[in-house]
């Protein structure tokens, strides 16, 4: 691999460690917001959720993307070799995530196409890296 393959590496890895970081972040502040009710859910919303409890929410919300966001921020900010495909596994995830919310609670808010994007980005950023690692992947 040559020097240019290597300092490209590690940017795509601190892309991909800010970004897991700012979402591990962003989920455990929604988590907390759902759970001690500074983040206001209307009745029709709190209704749809599972025992209408956003308790529940704000758990499972740290659960299924606070948590993955954040290993897989640990791996990529210390360059670990499964940083990659962690942030493939973590950006379909989080889209999934976005598709069950919208299926459960059924409004659209601003945050749902940005997270699918960011989740989109995180796919994209974890074949880049496997990409530069295996060049034999690239497309000729």
């Amino acid at each position: 691999m040559s020097t240019y393959g290597l300092r490209q590496r590690s940017r795509t890895d601190l892309t991909i460690g800010v970004l897991a970081t700012l979402n591990a972040i962003a989920a455990l502040i929604g988590a907390l917001g759902l759970m001690l009710g500074f983040l206001d859910l209307d009745a029709t919303a709190t209704s749809r959720l599972p025992s209408q409890s956003p308790v529940l929410g704000g758990i499972a919300l740290s659960l299924v993307v606070g948590v993955p966001n954040a290993v897989v921020a640990w791996l990529a900010l210390n360059r670990e070799s499964d940083a990659s495909p962690a942030a493939v596994i973590v950006g379909i995830i989080l889209i999934c995530w976005i598709v069950l919310e919208l299926a459960v609670i059924r409004e659209l808010s601003f945050f749902h196409p940005l997270y699918v994007a960011i989740g989109a980005l995180m796919i994209w950023l974890g074949h880049r890296v496997d990409r530069q690692r295996h060049p034999e992947l690239r497309r000729r």
